[in-house]
């Protein structure tokens, strides 16, 4: 009798459980405690003042990618600046520190104030708003930056200084538009409208008390009203509308006077006092100040001069 031998073999295979590749948190209180450690250490005393944050904002929920934060010292030989650059990168369980050359040339002093203890995280002042942020159309991410705003901002001593590190059009319109006396988180995100094609919101998040505010650039940079102000009559790109550029001579909340600063037409020449009726609120919160320099598009009705759409000049234009 034949017998055959069978040997089961059992492997056992031992399986190592790895865990997930880990990354640094991409909260803002880790990265700004990662930031106010460097800068104790590396300049002892130095005081934050401004914060500019990239990521995105999706379902409630903000992702940085990038931080900077911007510190001040007053030392005996005058005004010291550092500007920190904070990023969270894979397999790092710290956010990563970087000192960078500080692209803000020139401040003015009433920027140098300390952002106070108070100031509500980026998280939660977006939240106050009670609704999504819309997609760049082209990808570009969120641009997010903590400011401190100033009565300085209505006037033109600023307007040969880069303060936000922007273009000028973006200045004016900051300047014109947001909450003076404040510290605010602000940005800006693209609508498509219709008749109108790009605009550009400003979305102005009191820092402290979370109230929410925002002002609408037009196509041709002008403040325009946003869609939850929007009035019925004549649209904005309408060619009914007539146009007008001067100098401001006075304003109050429903009211702005102007002076032509050249010849419109044979009737309405250089040095024609103007006065048009604010009657929108997107116009009546517009900081005027004397010898602003503006471009009006507005209609006539029936004497009476309504403005649908401002905009402001640099004095170098």
């Amino acid at each position: 009798m034949n017998r055959r031998l069978v040997v089961i073999c059992v492997l056992f295979t031992t399986v190592a459980i790895v865990p997930p590749a880990q990354s640094a948190p991409r909260d803002y209180a880790s990265l700004r405690k990662a930031a106010d450690a460097f800068a104790a250490q590396s300049k002892p005393g130095s005081k934050l003042w401004r914060v500019d944050l990239t990521g995105s904002y999706r379902s409630g929920s903000l992702q940085i990618q990038q931080g900077e934060f911007h510190y001040f010292l007053w030392t005996k030989a005058g005004l010291d600046m550092l500007r920190l650059q904070v990023k969270s990168l894979e397999g790092m369980y710290l956010p990563q520190v970087e000192s960078r050359t500080d692209t803000i040339q020139e401040v003015q002093k009433w920027q140098m104030t300390p952002v106070p203890g108070n100031i509500l995280s980026p998280d939660d002042a977006l939240r106050r708003l009670n609704r999504p942020l819309p997609d760049d159309p082209y990808g570009a991410v969120l641009r997010l930056n903590l400011v401190q705003t100033s009565a300085a901002l209505a006037d033109y001593s600023w307007a040969s200084v880069r303060t936000l590190g922007t273009s000028m059009d973006v200045d004016i319109f900051f300047f014109k538009t947001s909450p003076l006396g404040k510290w605010i988180w602000w940005t800006v995100v693209k609508q498509d409208r219709p008749l109108l094609g790009r605009v550009h919101e400003y979305i102005y998040i009191d820092a402290v008390t979370g109230k929410a505010t925002s002002a609408c650039q037009g196509p041709r940079t002008g403040l325009i009203p946003c869609q939850a102000e929007a009035q019925p009559g004549i649209q904005p790109g309408s060619a009914s509308l007539l146009m007008v550029t001067g100098q401001v001579k006075s304003a109050s909340a429903g009211r702005l006077v102007i002076v032509t600063d050249r010849d419109m037409s044979v009737s309405l020449r250089r040095g024609t006092a103007m006065t048009f009726e604010l009657n929108q609120p997107h116009l009546q919160s517009i900081n005027f100040q004397s010898g602003d320099l503006v471009t009006i598009h507005y209609e006539n009705q029936s004497g009476r001069m309504i403005p649908h759409e401002i905009s402001f000049r640099g004095p170098d234009r």
